[in-house]
């Protein structure tokens, strides 16, 4: 009854938020006990892998639905990769497959940064999809394709889609198509040429917001035989300086339910550059054990349960002041001050601004 109600809330706040989800991903998977899913990607799965990440979503959702099942979902991302750097990298993931806590189900995530050779790139993409398949096959692991978000708008990752789509249906490889789900609810919530508010997938066209990371998490969910739903809502959180990535400053979260990970309370987010933050995976060269390369994520995910209150308190260091508030696919945020309360009703993920106090 719980998951049931659960699922409802979740239902209602994309109703409420405006937001449509048009595709259903038919079931191409079902997980077994003690499955290691690992996602391979680019800087989305990166990405992926934070707080409130489609990774970390689809993992809390199969612990909450599959529970004490030993089943793992983790994610390796690396910012501009492509198809074919994953081909050439594969040899190099070799100590992850040995035993024990090996992976036994691979999703392949990439498209995007091919995408950015155009059309005449298409073919040499295709035929490096099939190399990817048939060397992960050869650790002896089911090996599932996604097909690449949408960059920009929906044409220009739309031939990449149909090349993995096409490879899929070659090599009889499970398939889930992000593209038709981030492209369905493009189209669905856009009005006169217009996104509706707050249902915007990317930040930047391209990498995912917190729309977009529930609509790749939904997705897979969908394709591994899971509901897309959660009991718990994540929360990630950010800052940003004007005109630069990152800043000095804290954040206090009162009710502190994220120290299970790293507390955000009084927490220097000087290094938070993206694609550097703490809750990132390590590279593979890092890995100090094959058996341990998913050891350092939390079983308990920093989380609130729905309809928790929780307030944001940004503490600068004297050398910047607060600018303002945003939340990275949500409602627009009009509080003005440096206190901020939100209410945990979807996955959330707000961005702090702030600039040097000199006004630089």
């Amino acid at each position: 009854m719980k998951r049931q109600l659960t699922g409802l809330i979740l239902a209602a706040t994309m109703a409420m938020s405006g937001t449509a989800f048009a595709f259903e991903q038919p079931p191409i998977y079902q997980l077994k006990p003690k499955d290691q899913v690992l996602i391979l990607g680019d800087s989305t799965t990166a990405g992926g892998v934070q707080m409130g990440g489609y990774v970390r979503l689809v993992d809390q959702a199969q612990n909450e639905q599959r529970p004490d099942q030993g089943i793992v979902v983790r994610g390796m991302g690396w910012s501009g990769a492509t198809m074919r750097d994953t081909l050439n990298g594969i040899p190099g993931l070799k100590p992850l497959f040995a035993k024990p806590a090996a992976p036994t189900v691979v999703i392949v995530n990439y498209g995007l940064n091919d995408s950015k050779e155009g059309e005449a790139n298409v073919p040499a993409f295709t035929e490096c999809v099939r190399k990817v398949v048939e060397a992960l096959q050869q650790y002896k692991v089911t090996v599932i394709l996604c097909t690449p978000t949408t960059w920009g708008g929906l044409t220009q990752t739309k031939s990449y889609a149909e090349a993995v789509r096409t490879v899929a249906a070659e090599l009889k490889i499970p398939l889930i198509d992000l593209y038709a789900t981030h492209a369905d609810h493009i189209t669905s919530n856009t009005k006169d040429g217009q996104r509706l508010p707050g249902t915007n997938p990317t930040t930047d066209g391209t990498h995912l917001s917190m729309v977009g990371e529930t609509l790749s998490a939904s997705a897979i969910l969908q394709g591994l035989g899971l509901k897309p739903t959660w009991q718990r809502y994540q929360l990630r959180l950010s800052m940003g300086r004007v005109k630069k990535l990152s800043s000095k400053g804290k954040i206090k979260v009162v009710p502190d339910q994220v120290s299970n990970v790293q507390s955000f309370t009084n927490f220097d987010w000087t290094n938070m550059a993206y694609g550097k933050g703490f809750e990132y995976l390590p590279n593979v060269a890092d890995i100090p054990n094959p058996g341990e390369w998913h050891a350092n994520w939390p079983t308990k995910q920093a989380s609130f349960a729905p309809g928790t209150k929780v307030t944001l308190t940004f503490e600068p260091d004297a050398e910047h002041t607060f600018v303002g508030w945003e939340s990275k696919g949500g409602p627009v945020i009009t509080e003005t001050s440096p206190s901020l309360t939100i209410t945990m009703d979807r996955h959330q993920w707000i961005f702090c601004v702030a600039k040097p106090s000199g006004g630089k």
